[in-house]
């Protein structure tokens, strides 16, 4: 059965026009379906841009709602203290998750000093709850504060160069 359908294949293709025919529908084939994988790898490529951009967007706006309440939490005197902790800590959780997921191999992420700094605003937020009324660890958080909120928001703009996204 085999032997006779390779004896056929040869009869069909005889004359050279056949064969012609035969080379070009295999070479538009190769083409079609380069082009579609191309395409495929663009169309991918782009929207995995696209969803890093929103995620980096995300972070920015973490930061700015970890600003907004740690600030408030430093340098603010109020009995709502305790729920601008807590703001503060929830963004820097959700900052954190949304590095390691979506930044893992990245040099924002996996960075020892971005790393260490989300760490240490967190122990310095809690550190300035503890000793309450201490105005030396109040200062040194409000200057961490601040060259952390400068640092993290730096490492914002430069991932949104890295990927292309037009900042206004």
């Amino acid at each position: 059965m085999v032997s006779s359908l390779l004896d056929w294949i040869p009869t069909i293709f005889e004359s050279n026009s056949d064969k012609a025919r035969l080379i070009a529908i295999v070479i538009s084939s190769i083409v079609a379906v380069s082009i579609l994988l191309l395409n495929q790898r663009l169309i991918s490529g782009r929207e995995r841009k696209k969803l890093l951009i929103e995620k980096i967007e995300d972070t920015s706006k973490l930061i700015s709602k970890f600003d907004r309440g740690a600030s408030r939490f430093l340098f603010q005197d109020s009995e709502d203290n305790a729920q601008h902790l807590s703001e503060a800590i929830e963004a820097l959780d959700e900052m954190e998750m949304l590095l390691n997921l979506y930044f893992p191999n990245n040099v924002f992420a996996n960075c020892a000093e971005v790393q260490n700094r989300v760490l240490g605003m967190k122990s310095s937020m809690a550190d300035v709850e503890d000793s309450a009324g201490n105005a030396e660890a109040i200062e040194n958080a409000r200057i961490g504060h601040r060259d952390n909120i400068i640092f993290l928001r730096n490492e914002c703009r430069n991932l949104m160069k890295k990927y292309g996204h037009k900042m206004a």
